[in-house]
């Protein structure tokens, strides 16, 4: 175990390597997802819709992401987010279709 006083900068640069995505790990998933594990969910699509905001929900609740589609020039214009998530955490877009979503298990989740 590493405590506080026992942190090297070697050591610093280990754990954050422990956070990071596990790409070769990366699995296509649907809307109301559930984490197995500590991870990453990418999230791409396009946002069509004019005037209309879009909630990403994570465990019931929103998280502070809200995509606002567009007219004129900027309809069709398309969106990517990146959310940490912890096992057990749902994630839900409950208005967007056709949303990519892939999760990423952490190095040592």
């Amino acid at each position: 175990m590493i405590v506080n006083n026992s942190l090297t900068r070697g050591n610093k640069a280990e754990i954050v390597g422990w956070g990071m995505p596990k790409w070769e790990a990366g699995i296509e998933i649907a809307t109301n997802y559930t984490a197995p594990s500590d991870g990453w969910i990418f999230a791409s699509g396009t946002i069509g819709d004019v005037n209309y905001t879009y909630t990403i929900m994570m465990n019931g609740g929103p998280i502070p992401v809200h995509l606002v589609g567009y007219s004129g020039d900027w309809a069709g214009t398309t969106f990517q987010v990146t959310i940490p998530v912890k096992a057990g955490d749902i994630l839900a877009f409950p208005s967007i279709s056709g949303a990519y979503l892939t999760f990423y298990p952490c190095r040592e989740a």
